[in-house]
């Protein structure tokens, strides 16, 4: 959702306060008799509670009771989410996760390592289109096999690597994603999320959305073991060590990106994979399942189901282990996180979290006007934070992610 034409907003452009600043919400076009709420998350959504309420007369002053990220909605049926939004991040840098890191989550993912064996990765099909070249990559592992594009430019390298990971959902990952790249000096990987090929017919995936993968974002949630997103973690931190024996790998940058659950698995393999040296994310999935245990939405897959306003118990006891929060902790390289204050799927404050635990220097980018989308603003911005840290000449960006 993009509200850029939206009619009540806050009276900073940055959205951005610090933990003492009262926010004023200012009405912009809409007509008398609006009432408004200021929530923790678009209300109606598990673990969003209501912290203000009342007549819109042209403003209102806002005392925030803590740091947060806190949405104004205000119109005929403000309660609905659906009329007009804005929302403030007040003191970002200070907001936490729900609950801490659990005492034996190394040692758990230590013990997936362990037990994650993969072949060599096979690329062929390569072909020349301009200034690069795509192939097909297979990449047999014990969790599945992944299906990936590779993009190089023309020549023998050796070139930084950027891993690209892509959102939810069951589809074949364009054959042209993430070329851009490419162009500007890069090895690029750009692997489907799930075990399954790219490039196959309309009804290939159609038929995995309805069958085995159906619902895939909750299958396994009553033990940790069992959860499917911890077989595409593996699989994203198999690609990763794969991208080591390329023969073209400068053998020096390894980074890693993607907004929504590619932001997720970037995470993932960050933490996983110690050779990572930097870090991309746009509105990453997967931070803050617990989120509702501290009075705001938690992120996608919203894993842990909200039974009389509390997240069931097991769910989220699972959901630990596969949180963004918690790989951020053990994440060594700088990164760059776009926030955007709308989003509705990944809630930014689960966001802030994990991005304050990052503890190797991190870029934090927040756009208060949109919603779940990987804003050309931001995508610049990571273009020329990867071109910068690899010692890589920008080309012009393109849009591609």
């Amino acid at each position: 959702m993009d509200t850029t034409t939206q009619h009540v907003k806050a009276d900073r452009s940055s959205g951005v306060y610090g933990e003492s600043e009262t926010v004023v919400f200012q009405s912009d076009g809409l007509g008398g008799g609006a009432s408004y709420t200021i929530t923790t998350g678009k209300p109606g959504v598990p673990g969003s509670i209501v912290v203000a309420s009342g007549q819109l007369e042209g403003s209102v002053r806002f005392a925030p009771p803590a740091p947060g990220v806190f949405r104004m909605n205000a119109g005929s049926k403000p309660d609905s989410g659906n009329d007009a939004a804005a929302a403030v991040a007040v003191a970002p840098e200070r907001i936490a996760p729900a609950l801490p890191r659990p005492e034996d989550f190394n040692e758990f993912w230590a013990a997936q390592l362990r037990d994650l064996s993969s072949g060599e990765m096979e690329i062929y099909g390569a072909e020349q289109d301009g200034d690069v070249v795509t192939a097909s990559v297979s990449l047999p592992t014990s969790s599945g096999p992944v299906s990936a594009w590779l993009h190089t430019p023309v020549g023998s390298g050796p070139w930084p690597a950027i891993i690209r990971y892509h959102g939810a959902g069951v589809y074949s990952v364009s054959r042209d994603n993430a070329r851009e790249l490419a162009r500007a000096g890069f090895l690029v990987l750009s692997p489907n999320a799930h075990a399954i090929e790219n490039g196959r017919e309309p009804g290939y995936y159609k038929g995995l959305m309805e069958g085995e993968l159906r619902d895939y974002r909750i299958q396994g949630r009553e033990r940790r073991e069992s959860l499917y997103f911890i077989g595409m973690f593996l699989r994203a931190a198999a690609l990763a060590q794969a991208v080591q024996k390329h023969p073209a790998w400068n053998g020096k940058h390894l980074f890693v990106q993607g907004h929504s659950q590619g932001g997720g698995q970037a995470l993932a393999a960050a933490g996983l994979v110690p050779e990572v040296n930097g870090l991309a994310l746009s509105c990453p999935t997967h931070c803050d399942h617990a989120g509702p245990l501290a009075g705001r939405p938690a992120g996608w897959p919203q894993i842990a189901d909200v039974r009389d306003g509390t997240p069931v118990a097991s769910h989220v006891e699972a959901a630990r282990y596969i949180d963004g929060t918690n790989f951020a902790t053990i994440i060594r390289c700088p990164a760059i996180v776009c926030v955007c204050l709308l989003d509705d799927a990944c809630p930014p404050a689960g966001i802030y979290a994990a991005a304050n635990q990052l503890s190797a220097g991190v870029e934090v980018l927040t756009d208060p006007l949109t919603g779940h989308i990987h804003t050309d603003a931001h995508g610049e911005a990571m273009h020329k934070w990867f071109c910068a840290r690899a010692g890589v000449e920008p080309v012009a960006w393109e849009p591609g992610l």
